[in-house]
């Protein structure tokens, strides 16, 4: 039995979709081996993915952030849906509290019926953006476009506001990069990071989310966000903001 098979049991059912049981080794082994066991499947190219937490009654905050960027992964084209089944209310809450960018369900069933009767493909982009004195207003621009294939016209405005400042604070001595996710047409995703190009794709240690200043906060708020903050960790910092395609004006 492989490392990923012992950390991770994986099922596909005959409308292919997989079910993935991670076992508990996976809080032994982390982020490295549930990412090795996700790519494994979605290598595959399943209909969907379904990540079974039953047997959890906490989730350590590295986990969940791996769980989040994997969500970021699946929207990839081809898009993946890719929802979370967690009975355990503590379990759920934590993971919901992601600004609804990852589709959590306290049973199997409910998850499943939620493939059937709303299925749904999430939007992604991403663009480097360099060390330009101009990122802010081509990020803007980038944006502008998405939202404008995307049909979101009602937050186009926002959207190009909250990017260009987020952009705008990021810059520093190393290459920007700009990735835009849009979550089942209710949370645009804007995430902005300032990372050595060699660890642009790959995080080193754990994630520590906290907030933005005061000033910056209240700023990126105005623009139209409804929440915003700062991921930092040993390869950088990423600085990322919602905005809800719903109350967006």
């Amino acid at each position: 039995m492989s490392s990923i098979d012992s950390i991770m049991d994986v099922e596909f059912d005959p409308a292919g979709v997989a079910v993935l049981r991670p076992g508990t080794d996976l809080l032994e082994t982390g982020r490295a081996g549930l990412h090795k066991a996700f790519h494994k499947v979605l290598a595959q190219s399943p209909a969907a993915v379904i990540i079974d937490l039953s047997a959890f009654t906490h989730v350590p905050p590295l986990i969940q952030m791996t769980l989040l960027a994997l969500a970021v992964e699946a929207a990839r084209e081809p898009a993946t849906p890719l929802l979370l089944c967690a009975p355990d209310e503590d379990v759920a809450r934590s993971l919901s509290s992601n600004e609804s960018t990852m589709r959590v369900y306290s049973s199997m069933d409910e998850a499943r019926r939620t493939l059937v009767s709303d299925p749904y493909t999430t939007e992604w982009i991403y663009r480097p953006l360099g060390r330009s004195m101009d990122a802010p207003s081509i990020a803007a621009c980038h944006v502008a476009d998405a939202c404008a294939v995307w049909r979101l016209s009602r937050i186009l405005m926002a959207a190009r506001a909250v990017t260009f400042d987020l952009v705008w604070m990021a810059c520093g001595p190393y290459d920007l990069h700009l990735t835009v996710t849009l979550h089942a047409e209710r949370q645009l995703l804007v995430n902005v990071r300032n990372y050595p190009a060699a660890m642009a794709a790959q995080s080193r240690g754990g994630n520590t989310r906290i907030r933005l200043k005061p000033m910056a906060e209240a700023k990126i708020r105005d623009d139209g966000a409804t929440a915003c903050g700062q991921l930092v960790n040993g390869a950088g910092v990423a600085w990322w903001a919602s905005v809800d395609c719903q109350t967006a004006t």
